[in-house]
């Protein structure tokens, strides 16, 4: 007969030792890459949402423009501002007095983000008197009062037919082809929402009475807006506006702590700095 020895108490109580030193390991080892890719995917989204307000609001707000009397920003603060928001451009070759009149775009020359919309959207067309002086030149804010037709320009070529109203003084002021641009007046703006700070857009010609989150969570000062003058001076004068300083400060969603989990983290934070030069903005 084979005589088999088998295992002593004290061997196996090495053993079952040794295996759960070795699973503890492992388990600790797995769960600091769980909290490591936890806080990576956050520091991620962080600085995705950052960089996504770092281009939206200065793809809004590079169009603006201002002139000596007017100026496309309609109320400026330190964490807000409305502005009338860029749509669509195009060159008006006929215009019609009348309430409403119309004002006819070439097709070929008509670049829109959306269809216009009648009381959401109005129209600046550029006023040019005398083409020999620039002192007149201004552009000229009229109200859409319907959606755009189809139609012809006096030369036969295609176009948009847009109702809105326009003064007859307007009319004889007029150049023929001038440039036409749609706006519609926004307010970007620090929203808090649910405990946390967003950054919030609305059309205010469009009726929408209350900011909408559109991408965050910020900090509390994730939005600061600063204007300046010429000389580079703090400005509240819309008509002196020459360039925008923008911040954006963001914020990972969740509290996140170190690869091991002995140090938290708390919630980690990113900004961005963005200068907009506005269009058409001269020297003081």
């Amino acid at each position: 007969m084979t005589n088999r020895r088998g295992f002593t108490l004290v061997e196996l109580l090495v053993a079952l030792v040794l295996l759960s030193i070795v699973g503890g390991v492992i388990i600790r080892l797995l769960a600091s890459s769980q909290r490591l890719a936890r806080n990576q995917s956050e520091k991620v989204l962080m600085q995705s949402n950052v960089r996504t307000g770092s281009l939206l609001v200065p793809s809004e707000l590079r169009e603006l423009g201002i002139n000596a009397t007017a100026a496309d920003i309609q109320a400026m603060a330190a964490n807000s501002i409305t502005y009338r928001a860029l749509r669509a451009t195009g060159v008006a070759c006929a215009v019609t007095a009348g309430a409403p009149g119309t004002v006819k775009l070439r097709k070929s020359l008509y670049f829109a983000y959306r269809p216009l919309q009648g009381t959401r959207d109005s129209l600046l067309i550029f006023m040019d008197n005398d083409p020999n002086i620039l002192t007149d030149d201004r552009w000229s804010a009229f109200a859409v009062t319907g959606a755009a037709t189809a139609g012809t320009c006096p030369d036969g070529q295609a176009a948009w037919v847009v109702p809105a109203i326009v003064a007859v003084d307007s009319v004889a002021v007029m150049q023929l082809e001038t440039p036409v641009r749609s706006f519609e007046i926004m307010q970007m703006g620090l929203l808090a929402q649910d405990g946390k700070f967003w950054l919030g857009a609305r059309s205010v010609s469009g009726g929408e009475t209350a900011l909408q989150p559109v991408l965050g969570p910020l900090r509390s000062d994730g939005l600061q807006i600063s204007y300046l003058a010429a000389n580079g001076s703090a400005t509240t004068v819309p008509t002196q506006v020459r360039t925008i300083d923008v911040i954006i400060r963001g914020l990972t969603q969740h509290a996140t702590s170190s690869g091991t989990g002995t140090t938290n983290l708390g919630l980690v934070q990113d900004s961005l700095v963005t200068r907009i030069r506005l269009r058409n903005a001269p020297a003081l």
